[in-house]
């Protein structure tokens, strides 16, 4: 995705880096170290910026803003989880996210299935 070309894309990832330096500490670069992965026998490759690029070029700019905050969404559910000494509700989780102002509304949080929770935690 060339964003060089198109501002209005160019201002979402400068509002991504500002919502990550204001959840977590860090932007962009900081998030591609904490969750980007190689490819192994194990796992595929883990890429923040396929997965945006994907998000994109499926449905533009809203789908890649909200890819964007599910990004902050989904890293935040873990690190709640781990403050909290458990898996947090999707209650618990969906207020939180609000309370945060990331641009996220309730409806498009999804929630999670429990069954595969496991999986991530």
């Amino acid at each position: 995705m060339p964003t060089e070309d198109n501002k209005f894309v160019d201002r979402l990832y400068q509002d991504f880096e500002q919502k990550l330096f204001k959840v977590f500490g860090f932007g962009i670069e900081g998030l591609r170290i904490a969750i980007d992965l190689p490819e192994s026998e194990a796992r595929p490759r883990h890429s923040v910026d396929d997965r945006l690029n994907e998000a994109f070029e499926r449905g533009g700019a809203p789908q890649l803003r909200w890819q964007m905050n599910n990004e902050i969404a989904c890293l935040e559910y873990l690190r709640m989880s781990d403050r909290m000494g458990r898996k947090a509700n999707y209650d618990e989780w969906a207020e939180h996210i609000l309370s945060l102002n990331i641009g996220m509304t309730k409806e498009e949080l999804i929630p999670f299935d429990e069954e595969e929770l496991p999986n991530f935690v």
